[in-house]
């Protein structure tokens, strides 16, 4: 690895090829004792010959070497023209050497992989000296230069060379080195990690011409010297730059003469454009939006700016992996082809069981014909990223889709587990026994016709749905998007309509749904009852309805001859006519129901008894069939409102009376907008009054416009949830704007002095509650909906007789904006506590996640919006599923498109409005996010605040409590990003750009304009990281370690010596030709893993891995790679980043792990959730191994371990190498079972 310095950046200029004299260009010897021309046109190796220099000797010209796969420590030299040397595919024939050719025509390599690592040389990877040479589909890695072509201009006849669908990469000097060549084509290669150039062009041996560089990358390159370069052309000529992609590199194109990139992307270079070098009218400068850059994964997004944007004259009919160009409008820029799906193919994939109860046979996926004719798709490709197979009918069976069917991909073992509909298609693969390489919750899924290579549809968002469970498409039209997918709520549907896309009742005219059945009550002769919910717009009559239990069919009527008309978001209960008032607290103002012709409703209700509800003229409106006996006394209410009836929506009423007749099921989730009163605020709690009796009370107030009545509203204390009234008989319960209402305690008799006006509530029983005590959490909702108006969600005792206050009145549920009441208690009036920091037993996120920027006034207001996180933490945090809120609703935060999630030290992430159309120039790098729906909360506003949750939606993480408007187009931004939410912290942004700038006025990504540093300077000692240069370094320096951008505070020891953990390392840097580098920068580290816990009690959450290694040793480059026992092939890698700690240790768990495991990690990341085995898990240096661990019986498994497994562990043990730190490469001797795991320290 090579450090440069980030203040100065100054190095000596290099020029020329040094190392071509260095090259063996002499003929090599002659052979042909047994191989005469034309005797053989394929030789083999190693089969026929030991070494692929022996099989050259041999070769005539014509003839073809076959490598197999494997690895060959040797270097060639190549006399004979036209021979072609053919690898396995690159990364599996694998060269340690170089090859070298000199006056030499018609050489062709291909499928090859050239790497430098083993001998580190100064060698060149390929060298052509007057030679016509085509290098396809290959890599080579490392080398002075990974390809070097020269043309001295001596040699007549020499033909034109060809490079497609090349990766070079970690050249260092150049990755593509052109000297005095005419007649090149460069074309589909990338180009990465140059130390000087990416591609160098030059004429120390005579002017070059007819150079064509099409579709390239260069991405990354030149940052060993001042003024490296993408694509460095030092030279007059003639050549063509088209449908490339430049991007992050020092200088993009530098050019001595006049040149230009047409229909290319030169974006985010430090310089894009040097020297002669200028922007094309037909160019592009945005951000290519490439899939994972991090992870070399450079294919396009589909809204990239390079899709359809290249010209198609120039672009070859190919792309790097073979695609036909252009498969859209227009060829794209770059070596890829956004594989986009022809408009006539109308099959998606809408289930996916990855997880099945039998895991050897019951795997399957489903596809969908949403057009209007059938497809037949045999012949087709289902990839799952680890093998690819063809789609047969199974038996021989049909493999058309008709249009609207379904059709199912089973296992080949599949033996009839689920009741597939016999109108399903049912499909399977042709050469496996497994469905992919055995379906994983990590495996994503492509579809593609029979080429293999068009795109059908995909499944981008794995996750794991539960054992049996399966992953199904919400909306057929909603796409491959992570809001699409989500957990089957009835199990699995194969070959038939998702449950998730199920509408909530059967009727789509009468929106009416049965929600909760009480068939066993405590009193059977008059306690059933049926709920009713009207989840429509407008009102309904159930008078004359008809509801059937089975037995009997009944008419509805009014109870006691009352009303039959429901209101929207409204309950009904159906009593038994013999019904005794008062054995349910039923809320005021529900509309009571019974049956007109019999003393029971239906014929007395049993536990098994379907249930139908039928409108006036018999049309079914909804059904209840999946019964069960829920227990003596308790109901079954309708898990989700939003989804009708299947056997999963049903549950056992969680109420601590046992049902929920007119109100909201307990078992719910918030998920129904109120109908009024969203306005209401709780400002003050009593929970620990001097008089325990009769002294608890609840404050709210009203901070709407207009006025709001309260009666029928409801309050939840964590045990049960009642309706309030008004505390005296006839008295108000209408709460006007500003003003205050006070829930008392039945049995209060004057404690307070509440003002005279003020609106006096109360429940219906003798207690608020069950009796509010300290730490019980509170939820106020309207007369009708689920969702929560507001929320008391961190309580704490603030001491006898005192009250717990709201700071802020219109500041949201957060733990800092609650204080213990500096007057006692403020019934009925403004609350006496002001300031301070309140809570107390609250749960608050041990991450360091901070809100640092927020834009609610952008120019376009449709789609502008967005807020920004920086991660001030010591370790990565994954933000997938955590929730922000606005004060109107909570969205839950998931990755942009198919990017990451997971902030790293020093990372910004912005969540963006999912409508967001490249509003901004975000900064390189910065991690994109969104929320679930179409706008960002319920669309935000300047009056906004902003709450930041984890997972639980409960755990808060940091808030934004002082919203303003700081004008249009402007954002509101963090001074100081570490000293928390306090209103001098926020200002308005002081970003001046250019004029017109996307950005003036705005920092989406970046370091906030207002920010001078503060909080972050020069606290960093040696090693730790500094995002924000030099400035966050105690010794004012920091470095960068280019190949993966990450940085460490370092310091000058080119006079000092540097302190213990630490290396003198030289830099290319005149000011600074020394500095500090953590042991093993530059190098592998070493590192073993040392203790796993790969299956914690219960759910997967308190698992990890743990690393001991040389201190402060350098992990980036490293990756943990998850080996399938049932295959040998990887289902998960982590790629790892940070610093061995001063302990020796490096710790990575679960996102959710907590206690001592949580408290030892050093990085958060749930991909550290494995497979309980028999599998392995491996340390990986690229692609070398470094160590690995096989755990579990591997009888019938494939082993990825050292030497023998070690054994399966019990939930919650370890495996923990025996004594500490033991390495003898054995598995079985080296680990032992830790019945206590022991995570960040000694086993």
């Amino acid at each position: 690895m090579r450090y440069l310095n980030v203040l100065v950046l100054v190095s000596a200029l290099v020029s020329g090829l040094t190392a071509c004299t260095e090259m063996d260009s002499s003929d090599p010897e002659e052979s042909g004792a047994s191989l005469g021309t034309g005797e053989y046109s394929l030789l083999n190796v190693p089969a026929q010959y030991p070494t692929i220099q022996a099989a050259v000797n041999a070769a005539s010209a014509g003839e073809i070497i076959q490598v197999a796969a494997g690895s060959y420590s040797e270097s060639l030299t190549v006399s004979v023209n036209n021979l072609t040397i053919r690898g396995a595919g690159a990364g599996k024939t694998v060269l340690f050497g170089s090859i070298s050719a000199v006056a030499v025509n018609g050489l062709q390599l291909e499928s090859l992989t050239l790497d430098d690592s083993l001998a580190n040389t100064t060698e060149l990877g390929i060298y052509a000296e007057d030679t016509g040479i085509t290098v396809l589909k290959s890599e080579v890695k490392g080398f002075q230069h990974g390809i070097a072509l020269l043309q001295t201009g001596t040699v007549s006849g020499v033909g034109e060379s060809l490079v497609d669908s090349v990766k070079v990469s970690g050249a260092r000097r150049y990755g593509i080195y052109v000297d005095g060549v005419a007649g090149l084509v460069v074309e589909n290669t990338i180009v990465t990690y140059a130390s000087e150039a990416g591609i160098a062009v030059t004429n120390t041996q005579r002017a070059p011409s007819n150079l064509h560089f099409v579709n390239d990358l260069l991405f990354a390159n030149g940052y060993g010297i001042t003024g490296g370069a993408g694509l460095n052309i030092a030279t007059p000529g003639t050549f063509e730059i088209v449908n490339s992609i430049v991007v992050s590199n020092n200088v993009g194109i530098s050019c001595t003469a006049v040149c230009s990139a047409g229909y290319s992307d030169v974006w985010g270079n430090l310089t894009n454009f040097a020297g002669a070098a200028t922007q094309a009218t037909t160019g592009k400068k945005l951000d290519p939006r490439f899939k994972s850059a991090a992870e070399g994964d450079f294919s396009l997004l589909f809204d990239s700016p390079c899709v359809n944007g290249g010209l198609d004259s120039a672009a070859p009919n190919h792309d790097a992996v073979g695609t036909t160009r252009p498969l859209g409008a227009h060829a794209d820029m770059g070596p890829y082809e956004f594989l986009s799906t022809p408009t006539s193919m109308t099959i998606a994939i809408n289930e996916i069981m990855s997880n099945p109860v039998d895991e050897g046979r019951d795997e399957f996926i489903e596809l969908y014909n949403f057009g209007a004719t059938g497809i037949d798709v045999a012949g087709f490709i289902v990839d799952d990223g680890d093998e690819r197979d063809t789609l047969v009918g199974r038996s021989g069976g049909a493999t058309l889709i008709p249009a609207g069917g379904y059709a199912v991909i089973v296992d080949p073992d599949y033996a009839g587990f689920y009741g597939i509909p016999t109108s399903a298609v049912l499909l399977t693969v042709a050469s496996s026994t497994t469905l992919g390489s055995g379906l994983s919750n990590a495996d994503p899924v492509r579809l593609f016709m029979g080429d293999g290579v068009t795109p059908v549809d995909s499944f981008s968002f794995p996750f794991n749905a539960g054992n049996g469970i399966s992953v199904e498409k919400d909306d057929i039209a909603g796409g491959d998007t992570g809001a699409n997918w989500v957990a089957s709520p009835c199990g699995s549907t194969p070959g038939a309509e998702n449950c998730a896309s199920l509408p909530p009742n059967v009727s789509t005219q009468v929106l009416i749904a049965i929600n909760e059945v009480m068939a066993n009550p405590l009193d059977e002769a008059k306690g059933e009852f049926i709920e009713l919910y009207n989840f429509g717009a407008t009102a309904i009559d159930l008078g004359g309805m008809l509801i059937n239990d089975g037995d009997a069919t009944d008419a509805l009527a009014g109870w006691q001859g009352g009303g039959t008309l429901l209101q929207p978001g409204q309950f009904a209960v159906v009593l038994d006519p013999e019904y005794v008032a008062g054995a349910y607290t039923i809320p005021n103002g529900t509309l009571l129901l019974t049956v007109a012709s019999t003393t029971t409703v239906g014929s007395g209700l049993a536990t098994n008894d379907p249930i139908s509800l039928h409108g006036t003229n018999g049309v079914v409106i909804d059904t209840y069939t999946h019964t069960f006996d829920a227990g003596n006394g308790f109901s079954v209410e309708k898990v989700n409102a939003n989804i009708g009836d299947i056997a999963s929506n049903f549950s056992k009423s969680t109420c601590a009376s046992g049902s929920s007749p007119g109100a909201v099921n307990c078992i719910t989730n918030d998920g129904v907008n109120p109908v009024a009163g969203a306005t209401i605020a709780i400002t003050e709690v009593m929970a620990n009054p001097i008089n325990e009796d009769a002294g608890e009370f609840i404050e709210l107030m009203n901070y709407g416009n207009d006025p709001v009545d309260l009666a029928g509203f409801r309050i939840w204390d964590g045990d049960v949830e009642e309706s309030l009234q008004a505390f005296n008989t006839g008295g108000n319960t209408v709460l006007a704007s500003g003003a205050f209402a006070v829930i008392l305690d039945a049995e209060y008799t004057g404690q307070y002095n509440v003002p005279a006006g003020t609106v006096l509530l109360t429940t219906p029983d003798t207690s608020i509650g069950s009796g509010l005590s300290t730490d019980d959490p509170m939820r106020l909702r309207a007369k009708t909906g689920a969702k929560a108006i507001d929320t008391y969600l961190f309580p704490f005792n603030p001491g006898n007789g005192v009250s717990s206050e709201k700071i802020d009145l219109v500041v949201g549920d957060v733990p800092a904006n609650w204080i213990a009441s500096s007057c006692n208690q403020s019934a009925g009036l403004k609350n006496c506590s002001d300031g301070g920091a309140g809570g107390g037993n609250a749960p608050i996120s041990a991450t360091q996640i901070t809100l640092s920027e927020v834009m609610a006034n952008p120019l376009d207001e449709s789609q502008g919006e967005y807020i920004e996180l920086f991660n001030a933490g010591p370790v990565g945090v994954n933000v997938a599923g955590w929730w922000i809120g606005d004060g109107d609703s909570l969205d839950q935060i998931s990755a942009w498109s198919t990017g990451g999630t997971v902030l790293m030290p020093g990372d910004f992430g912005v969540i963006f409005d999912p409508d967001y159309a490249n509003n901004y120039t975000v900064v390189a790098g910065t991690i994109r996010l969104k929320v679930g729906n179409t706008s960002i909360g319920n669309g935000l506003s300047t009056d906004d605040p902003i709450t930041l949750y984890e997972a639980d939606a409960t755990t808060v993480v940091d808030s934004f409590s002082f919203p303003y408007n700081p004008g249009n187009g402007y954002s509101v931004e963090k001074v100081t990003l570490t000293s928390g939410d306090t209103q001098a912290n926020w200002v308005t942004s002081t970003c001046k750009a250019s004029a017109g700038d996307r950005n003036d006025g705005a920092s989406p990504g970046g370091r906030n304009c207002a920010d001078p540093y503060g909080g972050l300077s020069g606290t960093n000692a040696l090693g730790q990281q500094c995002p924000f240069g030099a400035a966050d370094c105690i010794s004012g320096l920091c470095a960068i370690e280019l190949t993966t951008n990450s940085t460490f505070c370092t310091a000058d020891c080119s006079q000092v010596a540097c302190t213990t953990g630490f290396t003198c390392t030289d830099i290319t840097d005149v000011n600074y030709p020394q500095v500090c580098v953590p042991v093993g920068g530059g190098a592998v580290p070493t590192v073993t893993i040392n203790e796993v816990l790969f299956d914690s009690v219960g759910t997967d959450t308190e698992v990890f891995i743990e690393l001991k290694g040389t201190p402060n040793a350098i992990l980036d480059g490293l990756s943990l790679v998850g080996i399938n026992g049932s295959n040998g092939t990887a289902y998960v890698t982590l790629p790892l980043t940070g610093q061995i700690a001063a302990d020796g240790y490096f710790v990575i768990a679960a996102v959710g792990a907590t206690g001592a495991i949580a408290a030892a990690a050093d990085l958060l990341d749930d991909k550290v959730n494995l497979q309980n085995g028999p599998d392995s898990i491996q340390l990986r240096w690229g692609t070398d191994l470094v160590d690995a661990v096989g755990y579990g019986d591997f009888s019938a498994a494939v082993f990825g371990g050292e030497g023998t497994p070690a054994p399966a562990t019990a939930p919650g043990e370890s495996l923990a190498r025996t004594p500490n730190g033991a390495d003898t490469g054995d598995n079985n001797a080296d680990f032992a079972i830790a019945a206590t795991p022991t995570p960040g320290a000694a086993n």
